[in-house]
């Protein structure tokens, strides 16, 4: 479905802009389509198995570490992203 950014809600553009990480310009339009993704088979057995040894190893690493406060971490995210991408606007 295609969309003007002039016809837009303000709350639907700000949510817009922060999925692609730049202000939108007046003139542009921006398409949404929702796309399904299914696993199926072998290949959805590989992935559930990588997805739990990144858990472990996440859960490992975050009984390594000191506690950190979730502002912190959101704050170092949020910089992060504003560097590869200067417009981002965190969604929060």
């Amino acid at each position: 479905m295609l969309h003007k950014v002039s016809d837009l809600p303000m709350d639907a553009r700000a949510v817009v802009e922060s999925l692609i990480g730049r202000p939108l310009a007046e003139g542009e339009s921006v398409s949404i389509r929702p796309i399904h993704f299914e696993k199926e088979g072998a290949n959805a057995q590989a992935a559930d198995e990588a997805a739990d040894r990144l858990e472990r190893y996440f859960t490992e690493i975050d009984e390594q570490h000191p506690a950190i406060a979730q502002s912190e971490i959101d704050s170092a995210i949020d910089a992060a992203m504003r560097k590869v991408r200067p417009g981002y606007l965190p969604h929060r």
